[in-house]
């Protein structure tokens, strides 16, 4: 597992550098699987040096246990069962530049007028139609839009209610995005020091000194 979340980490931080190629998904899998195989059998080919130690420290042994006696069919076997604990579910990625959160978003904005334990099939179309205008134009401009088909308008104290509402919310919304960069910087952070974590030592600069007996 420490390998696993080692190569989950070095493409997260790979995928937002933008001096380093990004790991595709098959790369990923690949080191994950195929990669851990050959680095037990002592074949750091395909190791990253981020994750690896033994990657740009060749005169380190590899710690047991390992897989360096073991038979070609016991490392496929190996592999094999790595397969079947290392998957997502179909349409899902673990290295990927899409993200969900505007459809999320709309899909809030939505429930405030569909609410899902409601079916009223009359009103449907009207409060689909709710949702659009509200993500689309605000909600003091949906408001005047859906009102200006009646006889009666908004009063003046109306419209100075309506804009206080959406300053109110339209400041939540700015709170909202302020935490979550926060959280997003903290997370990268994180990452950043687990990173380093995973160089471990570097052996090169470790001076011995000689026992007088």
């Amino acid at each position: 597992m420490r390998h696993f979340r080692g190569c989950m980490i070095t493409a997260g931080l790979r995928k937002n550098n933008p001096d380093v190629p990004t790991p595709s998904e098959a790369e990923l899998r690949e080191v994950q699987k195929h990669g851990l195989v050959l680095h037990l059998t002592d074949d750091h080919s395909l190791c990253w040096q981020e994750v690896c130690w033994y990657k740009n420290n060749p005169d380190l042994i590899l710690q047991g246990p390992n897989l360096k006696t073991a038979s070609d069919m016991a490392c496929q076997a190996f592999e094999d069962m790595l397969g079947t604990i290392f998957r997502l579910p179909e349409g899902q990625g673990l290295v990927t530049t899409t993200r969900t959160s505007h459809s999320e978003a709309f899909n809030r904005c939505k429930l405030v007028y569909m609410d899902k334990k409601i079916d009223y099939w009359k009103t449907y179309m009207a409060r689909h139609a709710c949702a659009v205008l509200f993500r689309n134009l605000g909600l003091v401009e949906m408001l005047k839009l859906v009102r200006s088909g009646c006889a009666e308008g908004f009063s003046e104290m109306d419209m100075q209610n309506l804009a206080q509402i959406s300053k109110d919310i339209k400041a939540k919304q700015l709170y909202n995005r302020t935490k979550i960069e926060e959280r997003n910087q903290t997370l990268h952070t994180r990452y950043a020091e687990a990173q380093e974590e995973l160089y471990g030592a570097d052996f090169k600069s470790v001076s011995v000194t000689p026992l007088c007996l």
